[in-house]
């Protein structure tokens, strides 16, 4: 597995005094390494479950400084709504693929996040663990050759936080 450095919050970006939290899909492979990944830390790891809306709700009045999950381009898209209206932006965005992931989206200042996941090649689950700064002991992997069905379009990696 590639060590991924802990984000750091681009010039202009407010550095919220929240901790981070992972999001993660149980449904998904990827998910369910991300919080594999993620385990060592309780209470900043969260399964999607339940009616999406009121868990997005939930989750932002605790006012976290970052947001990092992996889930399906549905829920994805309904969290960064209501993240939107309570204050948040999504920074990066980054598609589940044969062998990897793929950047799509990421916001000035945080095109190093989007080189990171597309460097894990197919350890990212665990590289967005450990660039949100919540990863647990460097276990790794599955390697790129076992993510070759990693979800492979239907994942999708993404980080919100405070607006500017």
């Amino acid at each position: 597995m590639i060590a991924a450095p802990a984000l750091a919050y681009p010039a202009g970006w407010p550095a919220a005094a929240g901790s981070s939290v992972l999001v993660y899909d149980p449904a998904l492979e990827a998910g369910r390494r991300l919080a594999a990944a993620g385990s060592a830390h309780q209470g900043a790891l969260l399964a999607l479950k339940g009616d999406r809306i009121r868990f997005a709700r939930k989750l932002l009045a605790g006012r976290p400084g970052l947001i990092a999950g992996i889930s399906r381009s549905a829920d994805a898209l309904l969290i960064e709504e209501v993240a939107r209206e309570a204050g948040y932006a999504r920074t990066a965005l980054f598609r589940g693929a044969s062998g990897g992931c793929i950047a799509h989206d990421c916001r000035r200042g945080w095109e190093a996040l989007g080189r990171a996941m597309e460097a894990s090649c197919g350890d990212w689950p665990e590289a967005l663990a450990s660039c949100a700064g919540l990863a647990g002991s460097p276990a790794g992997g599955s390697g790129p050759a076992a993510a070759a069905d990693l979800d492979a379009g239907s994942a999708l990696g993404w980080v919100i936080a405070p607006a500017r």
